[in-house]
């Protein structure tokens, strides 16, 4: 199991590119090159994490965390790695909260993405 310290600074990284990517949408000029590198880059800290086996213990304090953009981030991921009834849980309640904007509807198309793979037998 990976240190507290390590974890800690591997969610900062995971917050960092969520933030980014949630900026690269917004403002006058929403760019989604931008924001598709973060997700790339996040992608690929997920898969660093999967084949370290800690994808759960990075992920799932952020489930609780006050910022609704990196909650939805983390219970997408969630979805895949062994979360997925608390991830479903908490991407509901996000999705339910239209005042949210990018993230509800984000967080409605994980669902949906997740339902459509789930019902298809598909993992991935």
């Amino acid at each position: 199991m990976a240190e507290t310290k390590e974890l800690d600074a591997a969610r900062e990284r995971f917050a960092e590119h969520v933030r980014a990517k949630y900026a690269a949408l917004a403002g006058e000029r929403p760019s989604s090159t931008k924001a598709n590198r973060q997700v790339a880059a996040t992608d690929s800290l997920v898969q660093e994490w999967d084949e370290r086996g800690i994808v759960k213990d990075v992920l799932v304090p952020l489930l609780d965390d006050q910022d609704p953009a990196l909650r939805c981030s983390a219970a997408s991921y969630l979805l895949y790695h062994g979360e997925s009834e608390r991830a479903q849980e908490v991407l509901t309640a996000l999705a339910d909260e239209d005042d949210l904007g990018a993230v509800a509807s984000l967080a409605d198309t994980a669902l949906l993405v997740w339902e459509d793979r789930h019902d298809d037998g598909r993992t991935s």
